[in-house]
């Protein structure tokens, strides 16, 4: 289920909105539709190169739920949360659905490029 390369470039101090689809795969990894994610949680964390975790949004602070029953959510970055990062950061987000199971759910790379307007 988790989708890799989900890489992004964004400037520092920008706001920023990440929309995601949670697809359900089949075990041969042809979609076969979307994960429910009513009753469920989600982190997102962005680290940086030493494995550090520089951001994190939950369900309860930055994520929203947009369409639960067809998978869809989006992460809210907001300029305080970049303000002073640059380069390149892993991210992933983690899904704790209804029963308690954890799966990453997506996972890439964020380039943060510096700001040039202060």
């Amino acid at each position: 289920m988790t989708t890799k390369n989900q890489d992004f470039i964004l400037r520092s101090g920008d706001t920023k909105k990440i929309d995601v689809i949670v697809d359900k795969k089949d075990s041969s990894g042809a979609v076969i539709g979307q994960v429910n994610l009513s009753g469920g949680s989600i982190v997102w964390k962005a680290l940086d190169t030493l494995g550090a975790i520089r951001i994190t949004k939950t369900t309860a602070a930055g994520i929203t739920l947009l369409d639960a029953v067809n998978g869809k959510f989006e992460i809210s970055l907001d300029p305080a949360d970049t303000g002073d990062l640059e380069g390149r950061f892993s991210h992933e987000a983690q899904l704790t659905d209804s029963s308690g199971n954890v799966t990453t759910v997506m996972a890439g790379v964020m380039t943060v490029e510096k700001d040039l307007v202060v």
